[in-house]
């Protein structure tokens, strides 16, 4: 084993232990405090969490929703005891299912390191999370802050898909909230953009919501391809999407197709192992 090797797997070791915590925590200047109780997610990507501001001897707690989708908040209000399961009933979110969440700049996923990056602009901050292993980056999200300053404070990784809450500290003159944003760790991490249809997009960046959204408001998933003609089911196939496979097959998408290896999405799944979605993919044309 190489030395680098060694230094990654130590690292991986170190982000692990410091993983734990179910509780991020800033200051925001003066006698404010923030602290953010993770409370769970849902399986259409919700997160919800419990904002509690200490401010001198006062203290106000703030149930958050964000719909990690489209990264709009969707619930902020202060509750009542018996208020809060109801509001995460509201949105599925299940409360035992907290994620893996982890503290500062750098995150670690199923053995590969990733780092949030900030990029100030103007009176806005641009968000880009890269895969270190490889070398390669995307492109998470650009947020105005008019004079406010942003601190990455951690992340939590989503229980049911490989996607990450990226969590932020908005601070002001005063004033402090948490910003939440969802990305994707799968294999969407490229230099520059891929310029395809949404569909195959969302298909190669492993975004099992997002390909949901999009056959649910009626595209036909066998009516694109990309650049060398491959369907979303062929591609979600060759780079191993099992989910979304299943997806596609949902919405009607052929099995049949070939690539210029001759290999079709059934075979891809059986060399996976995916012997029972092999079968289904070989009934769908």
């Amino acid at each position: 084993m190489g030395s680098m090797d060694k230094f990654n797997r130590l690292l991986i070791f170190l982000f692990m232990l410091i993983g734990t915590a179910l509780t991020l925590t800033g200051q925001t200047g003066g006698d404010v405090s923030l602290s953010m109780d993770i409370l769970g997610w849902s399986d259409e990507g919700h997160f919800a969490w419990i904002e509690t501001v200490k401010e001198g001897g006062r203290e106000q707690n703030i149930l958050k929703v964000v719909d990690l989708v489209t990264d709009s908040i969707v619930y902020s209000e202060g509750f009542s005891a018996g208020g809060q399961q109801a509001v995460l009933n509201r949105y599925g979110i299940e409360a035992g299912k907290k994620g893996t969440p982890q503290q500062g700049s750098r995150l670690v996923h199923q053995g590969t390191l990733y780092d949030i990056e900030l990029f100030s602009e103007s009176d806005r901050v641009n968000i880009r999370l890269k895969n270190i292993n490889g070398g390669t980056y995307k492109e998470v999200n650009t947020a105005p802050l008019g004079g406010d300053e942003m601190e990455i404070r951690g992340s939590v990784i989503s229980p049911f898909e490989k996607r990450a809450a990226l969590v932020f500290l908005r601070k002001g003159e005063g004033h402090g909230e948490y910003m939440v944003m969802g990305a994707h760790l799968t294999l969407g991490f490229r230099a520059v953009p891929l310029e395809q249809e949404p569909l195959i997009e969302a298909v190669l960046n492993g975004q099992y919501y997002i390909c949901r959204l999009i056959l649910e408001k009626g595209t036909d998933p066998d009516s694109v391809g990309d650049d060398r003609g491959y369907p979303p089911l062929l591609l979600a196939a060759r780079t191993g999407n099992w989910d979304i496979a299943r997806l596609l097959l949902d919405y009607g998408a052929r099995g049949d197709l070939k690539d210029g290896e001759g290999s079709s999405p059934a075979d891809y799944a059986r060399r996976a192992g995916e012997g029972e979605l092999a079968d289904k993919m070989e009934k769908a044309k």
